[in-house]
């Protein structure tokens, strides 16, 4: 089962490179999608400096290191090791994920549903989410 789910898991991250390559847009399959606004930026906040969910950037490194939201860890959706640093997240908390444009997130959120995350979202790109009122990493 567990073979299965890491298969599905690199079938997601090929489609997305592949997406990314050609720039062909992913079309997220779950419905775990969060339109970021004044309101919830603020619970998103709350939630994650409280240490009930996590805030995961999957941008590349380079990406992060240039801008990242406040309190966000970068674990790159297309790195070789993806699936095993989200290993080692506790999967009965929220899980808030975001990229540039919301198209690498869309595709984690459907990796970690298939992973066995109960709560995972796809909040979108960077730039929105920091237009809605949530804080920059300074």
């Amino acid at each position: 089962m567990k073979s299965i789910r890491l298969l599905s898991l690199l079938m997601f991250i090929t489609a997305g490179a592949f997406a990314q390559t050609s720039h062909q847009t992913y079309t997220q399959k779950s419905p775990n999608k969060i339109r970021v606004n004044q309101t919830n930026s603020k619970k998103i906040l709350k939630e994650v400096e409280e240490g009930e969910a996590y805030l995961i950037d999957v941008r590349s490194p380079e990406e992060y290191n240039e801008k990242h939201l406040k309190n966000a860890q970068n674990i790159n959706v297309r790195s070789a090791d993806f699936s095993d640093k989200i290993a080692k997240l506790d999967k009965d908390k929220k899980v808030y994920l975001y990229c540039r444009s919301g198209n690498r997130s869309g595709q984690a959120t459907d990796s970690l549903i298939t992973l066995g995350f109960n709560s995972s979202y796809n909040i979108g790109g960077l730039d929105s989410i920091a237009n809605s009122g949530y804080p920059i990493a300074k």
